[in-house]
């Protein structure tokens, strides 16, 4: 059995589009001992990010305010020079590991994989706070970017009703480069192609994140189907 070895980031955070086989990736990472990854969740993250800069917002109405925000209830921003965004950024972060990944104590790295990041969900600038708001949120982060070749994943059931979904996963491509440009030492792009052809394409992946290379548990991995069951895909289609 495995040892659980320090890794290099403490937090893992995947990052693709819907059918990349990120699912799959997901269950490789949890394959390495010690680490926690979870799933999607319909980009809560991004909710507090915007909360943290709402209130960073409020703040700042107090420091730029002249002249100086009265304390007292007749102000329209009574009370926003009180406003603490640091710590209630800090206990949002708190908030989502304990509530929302809630990880074993032992695990010593965690994560989760989102695929929300096309451009009819976030506009550049919502993704490059978002990015932003990872980095400075959570220390000894990492972000693992997963691809797939384009024409497969435009001819699954989750693109195929979109008739521009090439050019909105080319789209998601070009945000993830521009981000690995701005943070090469903290982000790693991984191919779904490679990989599911010859699990040794993952050492790379394993090098970066510090973790020993275990083909045998990946080849075990590779034998489990990932991705949805019926009642998920029942629950999609009844929602759509």
């Amino acid at each position: 059995m495995s040892c659980i070895m320090p890794l290099r980031f403490r937090h893992i955070f995947l990052i693709t589009y819907g059918r990349s086989g990120s699912t799959l990736l997901n269950g490789i990472l949890n394959s390495i001992p010690g680490v926690c990854m979870r799933g999607e969740n319909f980009d809560t993250l991004a909710y507090l990010g915007r909360a943290v800069e709402a209130a960073t917002k409020t703040r700042e109405k107090a420091n730029e305010a002249d002249p100086p925000v009265p304390d007292t209830p007749a102000h329209a921003f009574h009370g926003c020079t009180l406003v603490d965004p640091t710590d209630f950024r800090r206990q949002l972060v708190a908030a989502f590991v304990d509530h929302v990944l809630r990880p074993p104590s032992n695990a010593v790295a965690i994560g989760f994989k989102e695929i929300r990041f096309g451009v009819t969900q976030m506009s550049e600038a919502e993704y490059n706070r978002y990015i932003e708001f990872l980095f400075e949120s959570f220390e000894r982060s990492c972000i693992l970017f997963n691809s797939r070749k384009w024409t497969d994943v435009a001819r699954s059931e989750w693109w195929r009703k979109d008739p521009l979904a090439v050019e909105h996963i080319r789209q998601c491509e070009e945000r993830f480069r521009r981000t690995m440009q701005l943070h090469p030492a903290s982000t790693f792009w991984v191919e779904y192609d490679r990989y599911i052809r010859d699990p040794d394409a993952l050492r790379g992946l394993y090098a970066f994140l510090g973790a020993e290379f275990d083909r045998a548990a990946i080849e075990q991995v590779l034998q489990i189907r990932h991705s949805y069951t019926t009642s998920d895909n029942l629950f999609r289609r009844a929602r759509e």
